[in-house]
């Protein structure tokens, strides 16, 4: 196994930069302005969506062999460099509360466990709004496009955590199942679920304009 850190976080560059080029294509294709509107009409708060459950994410995972190890510590610190900081965001929403909150990544390594699980749960709660926002409008173009957005998130994604899961040089299969539940109960079912419901409210759409159709099609033939 690699026990070199920075081979370890090389391809997680990548992989990012990646998923928000993507994302970005995903907001340029958004069909109304109404829609953009959600994000503050530019791509900036998508961006900072996808960040804040990305790392979130990574937080509750590391939580998972009973402590956040600097290795972990680092390696959000590094992701958040490359876009929005996770710790960043709650100390200036704290400043907008009129609170001042003073929070780093290193004080997650200090922190006992149930402290940093009930810190991503309050997160979770603070960042719902926006994150159901990215979620809908990411399944809204998915479904209408031929180019396979989920699956380019589901694999750059398993890449960043799995460089993530290997950042302490060793990871157990406990880790790995841990990783893969809270990736796909945080980021890939609830975009799974937003796909369900445009699919049936689409076959829902169609239903009711062919009976529409129908109904015309009828009221044409009696006034003949």
């Amino acid at each position: 196994m690699e026990t070199d850190p920075e081979k370890i976080f090389a391809p997680v560059k990548a992989s990012y930069d990646f998923i928000i080029a993507n994302l970005k294509e995903i907001y340029d294709q958004l069909p109304t302005a109404d829609q953009k509107r959600i994000f503050g009409g530019t791509f900036e708060k998508m961006h900072l969506s996808f960040d804040m459950i990305l790392q979130n994410t990574l937080l509750r995972i590391g939580t998972a062999d009973g402590d956040v190890s600097p290795n972990e510590a680092a390696f959000l610190a590094r992701l958040g460099d490359m876009g929005y900081d996770l710790c960043d965001y709650v100390i200036a929403f704290g400043k907008a509360s009129g609170e001042k909150i003073q929070v780093s990544w290193g004080e997650f390594e200090k922190a006992p466990i149930p402290t940093v699980r009930e810190f991503c749960s309050v997160i979770d709660i603070a960042i719902s709004p926006m994150v159901d926002s990215l979620f809908s409008m990411f399944s809204l173009v998915d479904m209408v496009t031929e180019k396979d957005y989920f699956t380019i998130l589901e694999d750059s994604i398993l890449q960043i955590a799995d460089a993530f899961l290997a950042i302490d040089f060793s990871r157990s299969e406990y880790e790995n199942n841990a990783a893969l539940a809270t990736i796909k109960a945080e980021i890939l079912q609830p975009i799974v679920d937003n796909n369900i419901a445009l699919m049936i409210a689409l076959g829902q759409a169609k239903d009711e304009a062919e009976a529409k159709a129908k109904q015309l099609e009828k009221i044409k033939g009696e006034k003949k």
